[in-house]
């Protein structure tokens, strides 16, 4: 029988794959690519989520340099992988914390700064009327089935009315479409753009429908808050920061990790069929 012209391509493909550090770690090893920080730079280049250049992959690894030529392996486990993941997460977050920070201060500034526009000075004389006028309108319903129509609606209303109590007592005093309008229409912030400030405003309105026990349907023009309500707010817009931050560090490990995790077998990319 004559030599398989076939056989030194077929063995020379097994040897490879056999050979390559993603298959051991899918067969033998504890699913950990051994990686130096000179063939993990390599790879990011290759993949594009780095700028081909040794200063640009030092800042995406938070590394020196002289690390890239450092031929030990310094990922083989996971414990390696976690402490890497560590370091990046802190390392990146004390860089977008640099590069942003300071920015997102200024904006809450702006945004706070604009509370001081619905400051009233008789509060207290008006939340003593106002409650007055609850607890002669809660008298006036008792009589009412709570299950009927004018029950609900008598007590939707003293509900507002005890949402405007409040804000009168807290020294701060707007209609929440007034106050929406007014905050989503502050110009050139820094950080936050619209769907930041859009995000607070609908949770901070779904809290207080939730906690008032406010009909969905109630015109926002209807609804009064308090400095309960504007802390809320701000208190939320603060957090996209973190929020933003966080996503961002995901974004960025996950394009990482990707190179240090092997896969399934199936999915090697001999063996998928989709080898470069």
């Amino acid at each position: 029988m004559g030599k398989d012209p076939l056989r030194s391509l077929s063995r020379g493909i097994a040897d490879a794959v056999e050979h390559d550090p993603a298959f051991v770690a899918m067969t033998e090893g504890n699913g950990v690519i051994p990686t130096s920080w000179g063939n993990l730079a390599s790879r990011l280049v290759e993949t594009g989520i780095v700028e081909p250049t040794p200063k640009a992959v030092c800042e995406f690894l938070s590394i020196e340099p002289a690390d890239l030529r450092d031929p030990s392996m310094v990922i083989t486990n996971h414990d390696d992988v976690q402490l890497l993941e560590d370091m990046l997460h802190r390392n990146y977050e004390t860089k977008y914390r640099k590069e942003h920070g300071p920015a997102a201060n200024a904006d809450m500034e702006r945004l706070e700064a604009v509370k001081d526009r619905w400051k009233v000075d008789d509060g207290e004389a008006t939340s003593e009327r106002l409650q007055a006028e609850i607890d002669q309108e809660t008298s006036d319903i008792r009589q009412l089935a709570a299950d009927t129509t004018e029950f609900t609606a008598r007590q939707t209303a003293i509900n507002l009315k005890c949402l405007e109590r409040d804000a009168y007592r807290s020294g701060f005093v707007v209609r929440l479409d007034d106050f929406v309008s007014t905050m989503l229409g502050i110009e050139d912030l820094s950080y936050f753009d619209q769907a930041n400030l859009i995000s607070a405003a609908k949770g901070m309105i779904n809290g207080l429908t939730y906690s008032r026990r406010l009909d969905t349907n109630i015109p926002i023009a209807n609804i009064t808050i308090g400095n309960d309500e504007i802390t809320d707010f701000l208190r939320s817009v603060g957090y996209r920061f973190r929020s933003n931050m966080n996503r961002e560090i995901e974004k960025r490990w996950k394009a990482v990790v990707g190179l240090l995790i092997a896969g399934f077998i199936r999915d090697h990319p001999i063996l998928a069929g989709n080898e470069k």
